[in-house]
């Protein structure tokens, strides 16, 4: 290194003298130091003294290795293309202002620095909501066009200056925000955005396509996938011929069927629910379910089994009965999926999922046509609780669900509000805004849930939906009080008044801005199940879910750093990710999705459409480099599978069992290798 940048200092004094080698036109100005349109000697000496500091260039122009610093190899490297060497390639980072059209640069410029700040308060929720700025998180779909919108309206009926005002602390209830001054760069930004208003952006010819070079699995080829992921074996001879005759979308929804089907969904349920923790002995349902003072009838027919044919058969009894009751909350998916009901019964079922041993324990009086088949499953009605009554709405009160995400005498039900909007909205309430650290932004203790800024950007989206939880104990059972699930320790302070079933000192029940009517008094998760279900991020959330499930990964996150060396490719991904996942989402909402024939929200038809898009089919680009390596990282379906998925596929491709000859009929992969393989 020290012999080359020898002779680089000799060239290059060689340059200055008089000399001047012939030079290269560059692309996008990588190397163009003095920003002729050429790359020359010239340009390298500038790079050279830019890297030790002697004058000023950005990385869009002097990094040309694209190693996140100006060093003296760049220098080297200009000098090499300058001079016509052969190899010599100039990769600068992508200059983000190069070229931009307005909704990129308020995302990266006004957005992302800025707003984010605004949005703690100026949100439909937060303490300034009667302003004309109130804005949208980025979890909700839409967001960054109603916000675009909503300062472009300011600036449309001449209220412009406010939006250069306001965050300088004139006249703001919030202050000066992020140290914003008419000679600071954020300032100069917000300058440029009312000059795009006026004068718009709107297109961009050298944004490349992000599918542009990708190759796709042929229609066959997406068959054999889909098959095995979802029916564990290879197409059959109808599917195929669906797939010759062009109706792929028809020859995916074949394999959604039986009983392997039924187990990719109980496993990419449980994946996010966590339920299954239940079937161990030492964290049983039973447990769960607190004994026969709270279900009177939980041993009634393990005793009954016991007394009439001994102990080992009564322990075999506990087991399958233990099985039912832990795995009613996934059963209810499993139903939605194999008999094509609405998806959004998960949150608005009004009966549960039994088999004849749990329905012993609920009392459902359900109809089976088995005693003891532990695959026959119904619906039937929780009548076996000690009081009259349980409300019924999906997944939100079923008991498993309830204590796998518990709640504490401080927590009060704040977890499970996060919990049920990640899960069924898609929406991560903690991510609303950066969790504070300065001890000076958290000095209010006078109750800062409600009033600190800090603190309300979140608990204002989050605490009124925890209301919705009031009637359901820290460990999930209905007025576990009798008329009431609030802790001792809350009843016995001024705050609490006879007959009350919620915190005095927190947000009244409700959900995104709306109170929970007193109708709803007794059944409050049945209200909240209904307006999830109504939302319009419900079906964007059952996006995210089954991708998840799918791909064995989390989708991508919108990045937030645009400083970063990886952040315009990041951003690529994601915005090519939400397109797909927002069409989806569209089309299961509005019954066009998968086949098109089976109504809005039908889960199967949600799973054809994740197959048959790009997320799934890609298989390969063209022009690769370390950019585009990066957009593409996740794309495509490449998956670690869990144990049971990989045994389903062993056994669909080759016909044979992994498993002992002593014990046949356990697979290894679901047995001693399950934690090995990844198994939970």
């Amino acid at each position: 290194m020290r012999e080359s940048l020898r002779t680089f200092l000799l060239v290059t004094s060689f340059v200055c003298c008089g000399a001047l080698f012939g030079a290269s036109t560059a692309q996008a100005q990588c190397g163009d130091f003095n920003d002729n349109g050429l790359v020359s000697a010239t340009d390298a000496l500038g790079v050279l003294q830019a890297a030790i500091g002697a004058l000023q260039c950005d990385v869009y122009h002097c990094d040309v290795d694209d190693s996140g610093n100006i060093t003296p190899t760049d220098a080297l490297i200009v000098l090499q293309w300058a001079t016509g060497q052969p190899n010599q390639q100039l990769s600068c980072p992508i200059d983000p202002t190069s070229c931009q059209n307005d909704m990129e640069f308020f995302f990266e410029s006004v957005w992302t620095p800025i707003l984010t700040d605004c949005v703690s308060c100026h949100n439909p929720d937060g303490i300034a909501n009667f302003t004309d700025h109130v804005l949208l998180p980025d979890s909700v779909m839409g967001y960054l066009d109603h916000n675009f919108g909503v300062l472009r309206g300011l600036w449309e009926n001449n209220k412009g200056d406010l939006i250069l005002s306001k965050p300088q602390g004139i006249t703001h209830g919030g202050g000066q925000r992020l140290g914003i001054t008419p000679s600071s760069v954020l300032y100069d930004h917000l300058v440029e955005l009312l000059e795009r208003f006026a004068n718009p952006v709107t297109n961009c010819e050298t944004t490349a396509s992000y599918w542009v070079g990708v190759s796709h699995l042929s229609d066959m080829e997406v068959l054999e996938k889909a098959a095995i992921l979802f029916a564990g074996r290879r197409p059959t001879g109808a599917e195929i011929t669906d797939v010759e005759r062009g109706r792929l979308a028809d020859a995916v929804r074949r394999t959604l069927v039986g009983d392997h089907f039924e187990s990719f969904i109980r496993e990419g349920a449980n994946d996010h629910l966590l339920t299954d923790k239940f079937l161990n002995r030492g964290t049983s349902a039973f447990n769960v379910l607190k004994g026969e003072y709270a279900y009177p009838r939980l041993y009634g027919r393990i005793n009954y089994i016991e007394d009439l044919i001994g102990g080992e058969a009564a322990d075999l009894a506990w087991q399958m009965t233990n099985r039912a009751l832990a795995r009613e909350p996934l059963e209810l998916i499993v139903n939605i999926a194999a008999h094509e009901r609405s998806y959004t019964e998960i949150v608005t079922a009004d009966y549960i999922m039994v088999n004849p041993w749990s329905a012993a324990v609920y009392n459902t009086n359900s109809s089976l046509s088995s005693e003891f088949d532990e695959e026959t499953w119904q619906p039937g009605h929780n009548q076996g609780y000690r009081l009259p009554n349980y409300p019924q709405a999906g997944i939100l009160t079923s008991p498993m669900f309830l204590n796998r995400f518990p709640s504490t005498a401080t927590n009060r039900n704040r977890a499970r509000a996060r919990w049920v909007s990640k899960l069924f909205l898609g929406q991560d309430i903690e991510t609303l805004a950066p969790r504070a650290v300065d001890p000076a932004a958290l000095e209010n203790e006078d109750n800062p849930t409600m009033y600190n800024p800090n603190c309300t950007v979140c608990h204002t989206v989050m605490d009124p939906m925890a209301g919705t939880f009031q009637n359901f104990g820290d460990d999930g059972l209905y007025l576990e009080n009798n008329s009431d699930s609030l802790p001792r320790e809350y009843k016995r302070t001024e705050l609490y008044e006879s007959g009350d079933r919620w915190y005095a000192d927190m947000r009244a029940p409700g959900f995104a801005s709306q109170l929970m009517p007193g109708s709803y008094r007794d059944n409050s998760l049945e209200w909240l199940g209904q307006e999830i279900a109504n939302d319009p991020r419900f079906a964007r959330g059952a996006v995210q879910f089954w991708y998840e499930a799918m791909f064995g990964r989390p989708p991508h996150a919108r990045p937030l750093d645009p400083t970063a060396a990886d952040y315009r490719p990041r951003l690529a991904a994601f915005v090519a990710q939400d397109e797909i996942f927002t069409d989806i989402a569209n089309k299961f909402r509005d019954g066009t999705a998968g086949t098109g024939r089976n109504g809005a929200h039908n889960l199967r038809d949600l799973l054809v459409e994740l197959t048959l898009s790009p997320l799934f089919t890609a298989v390969g680009a063209t022009g690769s480099d370390a950019t585009r390596d990066l957009e593409l990282a996740q794309l495509g379906f490449v998956k670690l599978l869990t144990p049971e998925q990989l045994n389903r596929k062993f056994e669909g491709t080759t016909g044979y069992r992994w498993a002992r000859l002593s014990d046949p009929e356990e697979p290894d992969l679901l047995g001693r290798y399950r934690i090995f393989y990844g198994g939970i």
